[in-house]
């Protein structure tokens, strides 16, 4: 079966961009979209390696990864949602891989794994500011063998660490 990542990243772009205007409705796209994807680094980081890794400290003190490029804020900035918005093609910039295991940097493209749209999409579930929304769709989402509910997972970090071992670094 295809997946159909670009269009995922579409509309996880979308959520993380309406969760960062709640959160710093005076910023600007990249400013609010930057700060949303600094706040959650370590979240999506830990999807993305299925757990594996995980950026210790905390503020401004936390572990970075810099890709040839950027830090993960810009990158997913610059390289995802800009090239997304304004049409061009997003393989000249980035490619998603199978598994969780694969980050760095091919041929000038950042490489990432799905578990990084998973990442950002419970980044935007998780968020407080996103606690009233809902789904009509009804979608779960399995993780080694538990099903969370999105819509019973809304602005709940607390439950997204339960069921997945996750957790937001603060």
């Amino acid at each position: 079966m295809d997946q159909d990542y670009e269009n995922a990243l579409i509309q996880v772009c979308i959520a993380i961009d309406g969760t960062a205007k709640r959160k710093w409705p005076t910023c600007k796209p990249g400013k609010r979209i930057r700060n949303f994807v600094d706040e959650y680094e370590a979240f999506i980081y830990q999807f993305a390696s299925a757990g594996g890794m995980v950026l210790g400290g905390t503020g401004n003190m936390r572990g970075k990864i810099v890709f040839h490029g950027g830090e993960l804020p810009d990158i997913l900035y610059k390289s995802v949602r800009c090239v997304l918005h304004h049409g061009d093609e997003l393989s000249h910039h980035l490619v998603i891989k199978e598994g969780n295991n694969i980050i760095g940097v091919d041929q000038g493209r950042i490489v990432m794994n799905k578990g990084f749209i998973d990442g950002l999409l419970f980044s935007v579930v998780s968020d407080k500011v996103n606690e009233r929304e809902s789904c009509y769709s009804l979608p779960t989402y399995s993780f080694s063998g538990s099903t969370i509910t999105i819509n019973e997972a809304w602005g709940k970090v607390h439950l997204i660490e339960k069921l997945t071992g996750y957790k937001k670094v603060f």
